[in-house]
């Protein structure tokens, strides 16, 4: 979203010496930045094409929480289990 909010506003931005370029995109004046419509600024934010480094790390953090996902459920039917069990036991 960054890029897409950069993009919208270049021919704003790319005259600005440095620090007001730092002051442009602070969370204070970040608001002046963008379009008035959502939609403006979500569709081309799609379309900016993310490095093979970022895909691959979103790829590994999608295998860490299946397999944190599949830890837990596995936990869970372990306790399930034991509950099980442990009212067996009790009859």
């Amino acid at each position: 979203m960054a890029l897409a909010v950069m993009r919208a506003a270049e021919r704003r931005l790319l005259p600005l010496p440095f620090e007001k370029l730092v002051e442009a995109l602070s969370a204070k004046s970040l608001p002046a930045l963008l379009p008035e419509r959502p939609e403006a600024l979500l569709r081309p934010a799609l379309r900016i094409p993310v490095s093979e480094r970022l895909a691959a790390l979103a790829a590994e953090w999608r295998e860490q929480q299946d397999r944190l996902q599949k830890q837990q459920e596995r936990q869970r039917q372990g306790q399930l289990r034991q509950q099980q069990q442990q009212a067996q036991g009790r009859e």
